[in-house]
């Protein structure tokens, strides 16, 4: 559970504990933080803006549970971190990034949504890792030790982030940070497993040993480089899937229910994108109400294998049309 507090900034006090899916809620009602959005994204003085932003946005400790936000009042860790980015330079890098930060195989998603000035993204990842965290069961780790192990660990993610994706992370890394929340309806999220991947951690820590960067070339060219490989290619195709991918989660709808309809998705992205739409598969499938990941990951494993390029991505868009 993650620790909620009434505007403004300097009120410490938490008024309650949400989880990931009331935290989505708040961010796409309009009835929450919509007025302060807008009126906040009208402001061009820096100063002003920081001033209205602190003063009347609710905001959340995404990492952890407290009595009273400060490290000496921590609870217990929510086994989430949040990486801030700010000043994105285009809308389509934009997209680009929050594209290729949902489909990144070491990190899972969980809730990713524009800054409350409208220039910047906020990304919400389940960790990898949670004995540290004294997360695990039977694990007794000090608070304290908590507290340092979670700047450790933001550390050398937000590392891998820089290094995979050329872009860089506030590098705050306290427990307590805050994260104020906007009204964003284009909010992505997705539930948390509850369940560590150590292996991926350890991927992110070779991934990122002993590495040197040199004076990087633009942020945008290199993720637009990056997409085309993931997509072979095929990079319009995704980013038409990854809009209407987003439109499913915004409204919640299954279009999966019928099992023929749902082969017949499996093929149209396999057409369209190749083995890497396999996280938009599932990100489609994810509503029906007995969804598994495993029968899902083996149902586009054969679409991928049967393809013979008769179901197009004119299909799916025909199907979410009607």
């Amino acid at each position: 559970m993650i620790s909620f507090f009434r505007s403004p900034i300097r009120n410490p006090h938490p008024e309650c504990q949400m989880n990931t899916t009331q935290v989505y809620s708040y961010i796409t009602n309009p009835m929450m933080a919509e007025p302060m959005t807008s009126e906040l994204r009208k402001i061009s003085d820096l100063d002003t803006r920081r001033q209205y932003k602190s003063t009347m946005f609710d905001y959340v400790t995404f990492s952890g549970q407290f009595t009273y936000r400060s490290a000496s009042n921590f609870v217990q860790h929510t086994g989430f971190f949040c990486f801030d980015f700010d000043h994105i330079e285009s809308p389509t890098q934009y997209e680009l990034l929050r594209t290729l930060l949902i489909d990144d195989p070491l990190l899972r998603t969980i809730l990713l949504f524009r800054s409350p000035s409208g220039d910047g993204m906020k990304w919400v990842v389940e960790s990898p890792i949670y004995e540290p965290l004294g997360l695990s069961m039977n694990c007794y780790v000090r608070k304290a030790d908590v507290v340092r192990n979670h700047k450790e660990i933001y550390s050398n993610l937000a590392k891998y982030i820089e290094l995979t994706y050329k872009v860089k992370p506030d590098a705050t890394s306290d427990v307590s940070r805050a994260c104020y929340l906007p009204y964003d309806p284009d909010c992505y999220h997705q539930f948390p497993l509850g369940v560590p991947q150590p292996a991926n951690y350890e991927a992110i820590i070779e991934k990122t040993r002993d590495k040197q960067e040199s004076t990087p070339p633009s942020s945008q060219r290199v993720i637009q480089k990056y997409l085309d490989i993931r997509t072979n290619g095929h990079q319009d195709n995704y980013l038409q899937i990854e809009s209407i991918v987003q439109r499913i989660e915004q409204r919640h709808i299954d279009i999966t229910a019928d099992y023929n309809q749902w082969v017949k998705i499996g093929f149209a992205i396999a057409n369209a994108v190749g083995a890497v739409g396999s996280s938009l598969f599932h990100r489609i499938s994810q509503y029906h109400p007995r969804y598994d990941y495993n029968q899902t990951e083996r149902l586009f494993a054969s679409c991928l294998k049967s393809n013979n390029g008769t179901v197009t991505l004119g299909t799916l868009v025909y199907l979410i049309k009607n």
